[in-house]
């Protein structure tokens, strides 16, 4: 018997299953353009149907709209990115920078290298 590290094995496999599943649910919903991946997770953070709600929204809004509105109270309160960034504008961006960062790691980097662009083994 295999034992799986659900983890390892099949945490990356559901987690991109969740992010497939929020485009599929942007798409039937009428956002056709592509997401960003503060877009995304602003639908990860908040249900599908919230952060759909956040990015659709105008943008002299989201100056405005506070992020509790969007939140359980309980995962609102443990989030401490979502209680400074308390509006969805800067949320986003604070989101976004937070990516920017962490694309710049080493570990990031060497997986860019690994799997972008595919390597095509070249043709005989």
């Amino acid at each position: 018997m295999h034992a799986v590290n659900l983890d390892v094995d099949l945490g990356p496999l559901l987690q991109a299953q969740k992010l497939l599943e929020s485009v599929l649910f942007a798409r039937k919903s009428g956002v056709q353009r592509i997401l960003t991946a503060a877009e995304l997770e602003m639908m990860n953070l908040s249900g599908d149907g919230n952060g759909l709600d956040m990015i659709t929204m105008p943008e002299y809004l989201r100056a405005k709209v506070p992020t509790a509105n969007f939140f359980a109270r309980g995962g609102y309160d443990r989030n401490p990115m979502v209680v400074e960034n308390n509006v969805v504008s800067t949320l986003i961006l604070a989101t976004n920078a937070a990516m920017d960062e962490a694309s710049a790691l080493t570990g990031a980097k060497d997986l860019e290298q690994a799997f972008w662009p595919l390597k095509v083994a070249p043709s005989r």
